[in-house]
């Protein structure tokens, strides 16, 4: 199979986008407090794809805090659970 008729689509998603996403989840909430819980994934070798899980995460949040400390728990401890239930909803 060829890359142009891969299934999927792959996209870079970068920092910025992640800022971005937290203006829009969480306007009423502190920009930094929200990126300092998103942070916490990432930490560790086999957390993988940040920015990326970090935007499903907003996504599945609805702008929820406490569901976004849940997600980002969720994230840790298997991230492509997360990523898969994303895509699942915005497909």
């Amino acid at each position: 199979m060829s890359l142009t008729t891969y299934p999927y689509r792959i996209a870079a998603h970068t920092r910025q986008q992640v800022i971005q996403d937290v203006q829009i989840n969480f306007p009423h909430q502190d920009p930094a407090q929200i990126m300092e819980l998103l942070d916490l994934y990432g930490l560790e070798t086999s957390e993988q794809h940040r920015e990326r899980v970090q935007i499903a995460i907003l996504q599945l949040s609805n702008g929820n805090l406490p569901r976004l400390f849940d997600l980002v728990e969720m994230a840790k401890y298997d991230y492509r659970t997360l990523l898969y239930q994303a895509e699942r909803a915005y497909a």
